[in-house]
């Protein structure tokens, strides 16, 4: 349990280190953007290809997968609906940070410690789906929206363009059509990526301290928090669905359970900075979550008895 916490608190520790550094004036924005296309052109694609290493596409289980798709959906859908007749930046701050699990950066890491092969498994294939909406899906459906709701024209190839130079997008695409067809990551490019690939969780998470601003209104304050809770309360809602209600078996429903409360993904923010929305009140809503999410997560191992 310890090791858990310690786990976390680390991720959390690079967090609020790149918040200080940027109060202190040792980072800028000039930092932050180099940092931000590091982590979206490098390190991601790097520790995504890293993932595939091993992974095996298994069909019998190809149900998680369009699990991990669907409650992404679910979530942008409600997002959607709940800020339709909301300002752009509200909007956006919805529709980036309801979506999206930080699955291999935080939830993998953390089932990793508990649970088994099998466990593991369904975390990655809960991440195939998943990543299509959180690598860069949900960005572009997130476009076409405000576009809509903008009355500007939509066009189905400036929206496949825009989702097709997002580079973590186009990788998991690549490398699921790769494993798919029963193809393996050679041990060379492992071993090229791998030291890129390990610097992905202290990048991102830098990424989004030098990104958080606390030094907000009280209205956008009342937005973090109504995002947070509407997200916390969502994922609750879902963890207990998916556990007392899926007819699978237990191990399954737990692993599930778990992985509905994993963090906001951590290109929510670069994706809200790329929509042009309050990147501060993102990475604050991120970073606050976050908290949520690991002591949620932990309790369930608890009240699982999984060790």
């Amino acid at each position: 349990m310890w090791e858990v916490i310690w786990r976390a608190g680390s991720f959390l520790l690079v967090i609020c280190a790149g918040y200080l550094l940027r109060r202190l004036g040792i980072f800028g924005p000039r930092e932050y953007d180099v940092l931000l296309r590091v982590v979206m052109n490098l390190t991601i694609p790097a520790a995504i290809i890293i993932s595939f290493a091993d992974f095996r596409m298994d069909l019998s289980l190809l149900g998680v997968a369009l699990l991990g798709l669907g409650l992404n959906v679910l979530m942008m859908a409600l997002a959607a609906a709940v800020t339709r007749n909301r300002d752009r930046n509200t909007r956006i701050l919805h529709l980036m940070n309801l979506c999206g699990y930080n699955v291999g950066c935080f939830a993998l890491p953390f089932l990793q410690g508990f649970v088994g092969p099998y466990g593991v498994a369904l975390a990655c294939l809960f991440d195939v789906g998943n990543s299509l909406v959180a690598t860069g899906g949900g960005y572009a459906v997130a476009e076409s929206l405000l576009r809509e709701g903008e009355r500007r024209s939509f066009s189905l190839w400036d929206t496949l363009k825009k989702l097709l130079r997002v580079v973590p997008f186009v990788t998991y695409l690549c490398l699921i059509v790769y494993t798919a067809v029963g193809l393996r990551v050679p041990g060379a490019v492992v071993t090229l990526l791998t030291p890129m690939a390990n610097a992905n969780a202290f990048a991102a998470m830098l990424m989004i301290g030098l990104m958080v601003d606390f030094r907000m209104e009280r209205r956008e304050r009342g937005t973090v928090l109504r995002v947070v809770g509407l997200r916390g309360g969502l994922s609750l809602l879902l963890a207990a669905g998916l556990y007392f209600l899926l007819p699978v078996g237990e191990e399954t429903r737990r692993v599930l359970a778990i992985l509905a409360l994993s963090p906001i993904s951590m290109l929510s923010s670069g994706f809200t900075a790329q929509l042009g929305g309050p990147v501060g009140t993102s990475a604050a809503i991120n970073s606050i979550y976050a908290v949520f999410s690991v002591a949620a997560m932990s309790v369930l191992v608890v009240l699982f008895g999984i060790s």
